[in-house]
């Protein structure tokens, strides 16, 4: 009975010093990555503060943060104790910095549509200066309103163009109403002056005394 009392007892240490090495082993893993996730959610917590205000630079960031995202899928297991903990930090900091980005392009959105708006009336006030009686005082206008239409931020990406060429139109027919009546005088001119040359000419050529002018 003690032999196979030793045996089974030498049996069940052989197990238990394998368990102990194995918890050990694993705790020791279970740290190194502890060590790890706290690194990424030391970097990350640093995106989550990010306040730019530009695209390109949302865009660089977001792939960033994403690439910390896959490296902490990599990581393996920690301790059930710090399991939570670090897992609330990590996707915390993941979902403010997202929100943030959210809100981010709807201010931007916001403004793209108030820029629009403004647009629009530079526009109308460009068509009815296409209209106007007092055409020079319409080109200062017009060029006025190019100056101040430079000014004005950027409209939504699926409107810009539309009502960029809409603004464009309605300056141009300004110019073009000038460069129009310039043509007409510059026509008037020309034919005047061939006018005057033909008379110039004729008296030349006549014979003197056969034109009595007063």
């Amino acid at each position: 009975q003690e032999v196979i009392w030793q045996r089974f007892k030498a049996a069940s240490d052989a197990i238990y010093a394998k368990q102990k090495v194995y918890r050990a082993n694993l705790a020791e893993q279970y740290e190194d990555n502890l060590k790890k996730k706290d690194e990424l959610i030391a970097q990350l917590k640093a995106f989550a503060d990010f306040t730019g205000d530009r695209i390109d630079d949302w865009t660089k960031k977001s792939k960033e943060v994403l690439k910390l995202k896959e490296d902490w899928k990599k990581i393996g297991f920690v301790s059930k104790e710090k399991a939570k903990s670090t897992n609330k930090d990590f996707w915390g900091h993941f979902k403010t910095f997202f929100n943030n980005k959210k809100k981010f392009f709807k201010q931007l959105d916001e403004e793209r549509e108030v820029n629009f708006k403004l647009k629009e009336e530079f526009c109308v006030k460009a068509e009815a200066l296409a209209e106007s009686e007092d055409l020079d005082r319409g080109i200062k206008e017009v060029i006025s309103l190019q100056k101040d239409w430079k000014k004005i931020g950027p409209a939504p990406f699926k409107k810009s163009n539309q009502i960029f060429e809409r603004f464009k139109k309605a300056c141009d027919a300004v110019f073009d109403r000038k460069r129009g009546i310039q043509i007409e005088a510059d026509k008037a001119f020309e034919a005047n002056y061939t006018f005057r040359a033909e008379l110039v000419k004729t008296l030349d050529a006549a014979e003197p005394g056969k034109f009595d002018i007063a």
